[in-house]
């Protein structure tokens, strides 16, 4: 039915942009390690004006970052105690947290797709004598 090139690599264009602005609208949004190194209340103001829009400005929204430790990853599968559950915060830009968007303060309805484990945050330390 359709030209096959008008979904190959010939038809993506990658675009970077200000997270706290409106960003293009497009068929997918990719985020990687960017909004572990933000503070909540600026990824709440990015879910709000380029994640949450109305009509949706994207199919899809691929997050790609580090998540919380399992201990408490796990409860965000659980909607029950979905609400009670928090995201640790970090104090600026350029710092880190891990996130889990299913719990507060975001709530989004995202699903965990795929999970690879990498380093620990020591193994990446400079100094780190292993």
């Amino acid at each position: 039915d359709k030209d096959p090139q008008q979904y190959g690599l010939r038809s993506v264009a990658f675009e970077v942009g200000d997270m706290l602005k409106e960003l293009p609208k497009a068929d997918l949004l990719i985020t990687k390690d960017t909004i572990i190194h933000i503070p909540n209340w600026a990824i709440l103001k990015f879910l709000e004006t380029n994640v949450n829009a109305c009509p949706p400005w994207y199919k899809e929204v691929l997050f790609i970052h580090d998540r919380p430790p399992y201990w408490k990853f796990r409860w965000g599968a659980v909607p029950l105690v979905r609400h009670i559950v928090r995201n640790w915060d970090c104090p600026g830009f350029s710092d880190f947290h891990e996130i889990d968007l299913r719990v507060a303060p975001y709530h989004l309805d995202v699903v965990n797709l795929f999970e690879f484990n990498s380093s620990t945050r020591a193994d990446r330390v400079m100094d780190n004598p292993k």
